[in-house]
């Protein structure tokens, strides 16, 4: 969630990084599932789907979780 957290628009699927630990199925199941709990917006624009997260939650998310650039 620190990934999609950091974005500053909801983000296409395609635009998943290539470095996540997860597959890409596995990465679905897991954004349905935080959609459900409502800690994950699902935007639907014709045929795509984007994903973002709330103001509040994004906010949280950057501030208890994300690591600072020196230990990237």
């Amino acid at each position: 969630m620190s990934w999609l957290a950091s974005e500053t628009a909801p983000v296409y699927l395609a635009k998943v990084p290539e470095n996540m630990q997860l597959s890409r199925s596995h990465f679905l199941k897991v954004m349905q599932s935080l959609g459900r709990r409502s800690l994950v917006e699902k935007i639907q624009e014709g045929d795509r789907t984007f994903f973002t997260l709330g103001p509040v939650l994004k906010e949280y998310v950057k501030t208890n979780y994300s690591r600072p650039n020196s230990e990237l």
